[in-house]
């Protein structure tokens, strides 16, 4: 089980969707975001998201139906 406390952790998982990257614009400022749905051996269901610098990097790598090992985060 993840949650915003696990530093060390490895997911091996199919991005069975990706989402369109997103912009947002608040009082805190500006950013884009990026959501994927993601599927390990297990059949467990994961959504993650990359926001900014990380977000534009994935979105131009990341293809759906590829399996890929995502650390740290």
């Amino acid at each position: 089980m993840l949650n915003t406390y696990t530093q060390e952790w490895v997911i091996k998982a199919k991005v069975t969707k990706k989402y369109a990257m997103r912009t947002w614009n608040n009082a805190k400022g500006t950013g884009t975001l990026l959501n994927m749905d993601l599927v390990d051996r297990s059949q467990t269901q994961i959504q993650c998201t990359f926001f900014n610098d990380a977000a534009i990097k994935f979105n131009e790598t990341v293809e759906d139906g590829k399996v890929y090992t995502m650390a740290g985060g």
